[in-house]
This record gives C-alpha cells, structure tokens and sequence, in this order.
C-alpha cells in the first residue's frame, strides 16, 4: 500500500473482506474533509488499485486500476457542502452513480456503497457504519457507538450528550474526526476555545511540559474581540488527552523532516504537529493557533486562506514573531474557522452565527 501526500494529511484504518472463505483486512488510506493540501491517496486493494484524488481537501476523482493491468478507469465524484460524495460522472460528463442520503447519512434507496462517503468519511458495506477515523458512527441510530473522550463541561453542562453527531445538526456541522466541538458557546458574547491534544515522544523527550505549553495556550488565545457589533471574550483552553486526535509528534530535531525544517502543523485547522526535542511552549502554541485556525502574520508564512504571506503583521503577537498574544485578526480567524466545530449552551446564540 502506497499513500502519497503532505505529512498529517493522509489517515489510516482498516476494512474488511473475504477470501477463500476467510475473513482478512487491509488497510486503507483517506482523507479528511479539513485537510486542505492537494494530494492523491491510493489504495491497495486485493482486486487492484484505487487512487483518489482529492483539490482543497475535496474529494474530486478517482482512478481505478484492476490487477495486471495498468489502463485506469477515471471517476469524478462531485460532493455537497458538508463534503459527502453524492454524484459520480465520467470522462464525457455522463451521471454514472447517485447517492440520496438522508440528514444523518443513511441511504434513501437503502443501499450503502463501499468507500468515500458522508461528509469524506468512509463507509464500510460490512457493517453499513462509517469510520469517522476515531470511532464508528451508525447513521441509523444517528449515534457514535463510543462516547467521545472529552467529558461534559461542569461549568456549562455543554458536550453532555456524549454520543450525538455534529451537536445534532447534520446540516449545517460536521464532525471531522469524531472528536468534540472546538468553539463552546456558553452565553452570545463568551466562547471557550478548546484544543485536545496528545503527545507522541516515542522518538524523542521534549525539554517543554505540557503544563508550561497549557499555560501558555491560556494567555495568548484568551482575549476579546468583535464579533457582528458584540464584544465577544474568548478563553482558551488546551486539554491533553492520550486518546485525543491531534497529536504533537516530538523529534529530535525537525531538519529534514518537516517540510520547512522547522516546527510545523500540516495543515490550518489540522490535527498533526510536529516539534522537536528542544521546543519552547511559545512555538507549540503558535502551532496550536493553526489547530485552531489561524494563520501565519510573517513574511512567507501560510495564511488562513491557505495562501503564502506576502504583507506582514503588526508585531508583538503569537502568529507573527511570538512575542505577545493573539491580536484581532487571528481571534477571528479562530471564531470564523470552517474547521472549527461550534456548540451552544441551550438557549444560546453564537454571535458568530455558528450555532
């Protein structure tokens, strides 16, 4: 199996089959809908091979392959807005395949179809679940078969139903990888800002603990900031999690290995950063300002909007040269983040407009 692209972006898991009257598995490789590189993803598969490609973190085309030959069939797949792969057309722009799926994702005509699926996740024909990369959801009972791992907020009662899909509105949310809400609205004008992390030491120990890096997480994200006319207060909060989604990938040094030779996040409002060894808390919290959303304000550093940063900005802040806290512009990035789950108190609305 051969899964090419950006480091972060590809994730792993397994599916099923029969052989010779044998159960087996093999493994897969796809995409997430936050992940915003351009990249292929090809499967190995005991019939032959699959190659999809995705633009923008979209899953836009496939390249099918069969064993002992090398002509490939090619698929384009067109998705919704919350990014589930509905129609598929060929070379000549003929409708070959359509799929109508109900608001939790199970199939109006009652058949589910192997591979990429509800909001780019994968659905297994086996089980007519799909894998959400962290745990299984069951688009009939509308429910994740295990709870999510961050437990119910004692301040706010928020997260309390442990096992809902996307705060139970399909429509408008998604869950990227099964996780919790990112954005937890507990009053119009008062958000809390929450990244889960773990940490991966196996190659190397990182000198910076992890209560040094939550401190510091606190102070540079927590701020105020206008929001559609209201003074909106954010608090941030990192919580590690040994069972968390995002994880920090300690090396011994990132020469060589990111793609800048520096402390890297492989994507804005990814899941996979990389630090090394002698790392100080105010790197890993700029990195988790990407998690987050945020982008870059230095010279050729990467933007929100995914582009290269050709103007800076003003100085003394965390995502420009480390020195102070979050300004305006990366507040709101975090707020506006499309990858960023938003969940309101009962009662609540977001003055973003999230929920």
């Amino acid at each position: 199996m051969l899964c090419v692209g950006r480091g972060g972006c590809c994730f792993y898991g397994y599916t099923r089959f029969l052989l010779n009257g044998k159960v087996g598995f093999y493994r897969f490789c796809f995409l997430l809908s936050i992940c915003r590189c351009n990249t292929q993803c090809r499967i190995a598969r005991r019939d032959g091979e699959i190659e999809y490609v995705h633009l923008r973190g979209k899953l836009i085309a496939q390249r099918s392959r069969p064993i002992y030959n090398n002509t490939a069939t090619v698929t384009y797949h067109h998705t919704d807005h919350i990014g589930s792969a509905n129609v598929e057309t060929d070379t000549y722009g003929t409708q070959t395949e359509r799929t109508t799926r109900m608001p939790y994702d199970s199939p109006y005509d009652g058949f589910y179809r192997e591979g990429a699926g509800y909001a780019g996740h994968v659905t297994d024909t086996q089980t007519n679940l799909t894998y959400m990369q962290q745990r299984y959801y069951d688009p009939v009972a509308l429910r994740f078969l295990s709870p999510d791992p961050v437990d119910v907020s004692a301040s706010d009662g928020g997260n309390f139903n442990r096992y809902w899909y996307a705060n139970n509105n399909p429509y408008k949310f998604t869950d990227p990888d099964g996780r919790e809400a990112k954005l937890n609205w507990t009053a119009p004008n008062q958000v809390q800002l929450v990244v889960t992390y773990r940490v991966d030491s196996s190659a190397a120990t990182p000198v910076t603990s992890t209560s040094d890096i939550e401190a510091r997480f606190l102070s540079d994200f927590s701020g105020a900031v206008e929001v559609s006319g209201q003074q909106v207060q954010v608090t941030a909060t990192a919580i590690q999690n040994p069972s968390a989604a995002t994880v920090i990938t300690v090396v011994p040094t990132t020469q060589d290995v990111t793609h800048t030779n520096r402390e890297e996040t492989n994507t804005i409002g990814g899941n996979n950063v990389t630090i090394g060894a002698a790392t100080g808390a105010a790197v890993v919290s700029h990195e988790f300002g990407h998690v987050a959303g945020a982008g870059d304000q230095y010279i050729d550093g990467r933007a929100a909007n995914g582009t290269v940063v050709t103007t800076p900005g003003p100085g003394n802040n965390i995502m420009q040269d480390l020195r102070g806290s979050a300004n305006t512009q990366t507040l709101r990035e975090v707020i506006s983040a499309p990858t960023n789950t938003n969940s309101c108190a009962a009662g609540v609305r977001a003055a973003s407009g999230g929920c």
